[in-house]
């Protein structure tokens, strides 16, 4: 036999022996588990019990088996979270899932709050889409008011700063004797007047654009992207429930 003949075959053998090996360990694991739940080892039967359902290769029967005798060893260690836990994975997989009224009290208790822990069974669910709202400039508009509002303070500031140096021309031109110095005090002062007087026209005409544009923006905090949202209606008890969960 060549050797990728060989190769082929235990390829084959493999796929088959593998399976096969994990349904066996997967028997052992729990008739050793019974075994000793049977004569109350409960500590000792927990990994045998946890090793089976790990393998993936029980029937649904024996998955029952093994979690109920897994919750009462847990109730006998005084792990009662641990059982809770085991009914609850039995409810999970099977909400019709019913303990016998002839277990214990404490057994009982753990399934009822296993129970009582149980997200509602879902009934129905409606996908529905918000109506966007009209498109509006409003961004535009924010902006807009923003850079008004800077404009207007720059503008405002630089007239209060010319305003103050055309004063400051003003007596020193009103307080020199020559001619010359005088002269280069007015026209100093005139430019430094005209400045001011266009910075402060500057200024109000932005503050007031400013006032419209911020005025007139009516977001008012609303999205103008689609908004997207389910109702789900759910079964507890005798009840319906109606939740609402946002999507974007």
């Amino acid at each position: 036999m060549t050797h990728a003949k060989l190769c082929i075959t235990s390829f084959f053998l493999l796929s088959f022996l593998l399976p096969a090996a994990g349904v066996l360990a997967g028997e052992e694991n729990f008739d050793r588990a019974i075994e000793l739940f049977s004569t109350m080892e409960y500590r000792e039967a927990e990994p045998y019990f946890i090793k089976a359902l790990d393998s993936g290769k029980l029937t649904d029967a024996q998955v029952i088996t093994v979690r109920e005798s897994l919750a009462e060893s847990y109730i006998a260690l005084g792990q009662n979270a641990d059982a809770i836990e085991q009914y609850t994975q039995l409810l999970l997989s099977d909400r019709s899932y019913a303990l016998s009224s002839e277990a214990s009290p404490p057994m009982l208790k753990a399934y009822k709050d296993a129970r009582a822990k149980l997200p509602a069974p879902v009934i129905a669910i409606e996908h529905h889409e918000e109506t966007p709202p009209l498109r509006t400039h409003s961004g535009i508009k924010r902006r807009a008011a923003w850079f008004c509002t800077g404009v207007a303070t720059v503008g405002l500031g630089t007239g209060i700063v010319f305003y103050s140096r055309s004063q400051d021309y003003h007596d020193k031109y009103t307080d020199t004797d020559d001619e010359d110095e005088a002269e280069d005090y007015r026209e100093a002062g005139q430019a430094g007047q005209t400045i001011s007087q266009v910075g402060f026209a500057v200024g109000l005409v932005s503050g007031a654009a400013a006032t419209y544009f911020f005025l007139s923006d009516d977001t008012s905090g609303k999205s103008s992207r689609l908004g997207k949202f389910d109702i789900v209606y759910a079964r507890d008890g005798d009840m319906n429930q109606a939740a609402i969960l946002y999507r974007w």
